[in-house]
């Protein structure tokens, strides 16, 4: 193991972290003015319909004379309830979604922060093996073959096949020669 890179690997990981706890940190904001918005729409819908009540019991006092209009304003007061309704699930909806990106990122934010731990460690394990020589924990050892090595080994494994199957095309034959004497030229 690299030291040097050990520790660019550690200051990435750092930074990434950084950035996504950041973005963690929006998501829940979210998620917390949703919820308050589920509740100010609900409490939104309960003042409308209990102003439903009081048109009644205007009604009943003589304040409103025309039933007809009671039922006209009754009704654009319901439909502001029903609005008030939509607003309600529509906030609980975009609530879920910001509390779905909330666990995103949590998984997240934990995920790099143990691919640091893991760095840290081997990092502290090549320090111990030669405190002195940076170049003695230098370790030889090489991880799998990269994508592009495995495609390209695939690829040539293929065309090795490929060429077994293929039965070599026979050499074109020799023009026929002649028998007898050439034609003579005119």
């Amino acid at each position: 193991m690299n030291v040097e890179k050990a520790e660019l690997k550690i200051l990435v990981a750092t930074d990434i972290g950084a950035s996504i706890e950041d973005s963690f940190e929006a998501a829940k904001k979210e998620m917390c003015r949703q919820e308050g918005a589920v509740g100010a729409f609900v409490q939104a819908a309960k003042a409308c319909e209990q102003l439903c009540e009081h048109v009644d019991k205007d009604v009943e006092e003589g304040k409103i004379e025309s039933l007809e209009v009671a039922v006209v304003v009754k009704r654009w007061i319901t439909r502001t309830a029903d609005i008030q309704r939509n607003l309600q699930r529509r906030a609980e909806n975009l609530g879920m979604a910001a509390a779905g990106k909330v666990s995103a990122l949590e998984q997240t934010v934990a995920l790099v922060s143990k691919y640091r731990q893991i760095e840290e460690v081997k990092l502290q394990a090549a320090r111990l093996i030669s405190p002195d020589d940076p170049s003695a924990a230098e370790v030889t050892r090489r991880p799998g073959l990269s994508i592009k090595e495995r495609r390209l080994a695939e690829q040539e494994a293929e065309r090795a096949e490929a060429e077994k199957l293929l039965v070599p095309p026979a050499p074109p034959a020799p023009p026929a020669k002649r028998r007898g004497r050439p034609a003579k030229k005119r």
